[in-house]
């Protein structure tokens, strides 16, 4: 499976069972209101999102690649 797949495959199960081996430590995330760099702030956010939010359902409008950076619009 290649890694957009993999990104799709992770977004329709969002927050569960995410595969952040696919990911650089220095991942870039941005978003109306937190814009931050790091795997384990990635995993953070998603966790306080674990906590938070029930029923969560996450709809990936947009994915791209270019090189070696995948951009998602969600």
């Amino acid at each position: 499976m290649d890694l957009i797949e993999i990104v799709k495959a992770d977004y329709a199960k969002f927050p569960e069972a995410q595969t952040y081996g696919i990911y650089d430590k220095n991942v870039y995330f941005k978003d109306p209101v937190f814009t931050f760099r790091g795997l384990d702030r990635y995993k953070l956010m998603i966790g306080f999102i674990t906590t938070w939010f029930k029923a969560l359902k996450l709809e990936l409008h947009e994915i791209n690649r270019i090189d070696d950076v995948i951009k998602t619009r969600w």
